[in-house]
């Protein structure tokens, strides 16, 4: 049990990753922000104490979360919108997916700068310069993208 409109569990939806579960990541994170956030004066969930709650779906709308605080590895979901480009002083991110929807919610593949990508996550190597991921999504959970051991995200002791 967590408690998604508060600080505390934020992260916990994105936990199923690192259990070999991204599709489960992507199936609780797209119903978190469909269920707890509305468009009316009390959409944000919880106390949004100094914009966490705010940054947390900002994130989650771009399929993707900064686990680690300090560290720049990402967590990765499917996106809510058909493009997203983040200016960044390393270059742009653009991050595109081929269907929206809230049916569509599942990672079935990705590219990242033009090369197929089975990770969950993004390391921070990957993230100077130009950064272009390209998501392909569906309505039904694909169990086999990004669930082999080599896939996983770190786990930092």
């Amino acid at each position: 049990h967590s408690e998604m409109d508060n600080e505390p569990s934020i992260g916990a939806a994105w936990l199923y990753s690192y259990a070999a579960q991204p599709w489960k990541t992507q199936e609780v994170v797209r119903e978190v922000l469909q269920q707890l956030w509305h468009n009316r004066p009390d959409g944000i969930p919880g106390n949004d104490d100094l914009g966490q709650m705010s940054a947390w779906y900002v994130w989650a709308a771009m399929g993707l979360y900064p686990q680690y605080p300090g560290r720049a590895e990402l967590l990765l979901a499917s996106p809510s919108f058909k493009k997203i480009v983040v200016h960044r002083l390393q270059g742009p991110m653009t991050i595109k997916t081929d269907q929206t929807g809230a049916q569509f919610k599942y990672v079935q593949s990705l590219t990242l700068n033009g090369k197929a990508r089975t990770k969950s996550w993004l390391e921070e190597t990957v993230l100077d310069g130009k950064l272009e991921l390209n998501f392909k999504v569906g309505k039904q959970a694909n169990k086999n993208w990004a669930a082999k051991p080599a896939d996983l995200p770190p786990s930092f002791e």
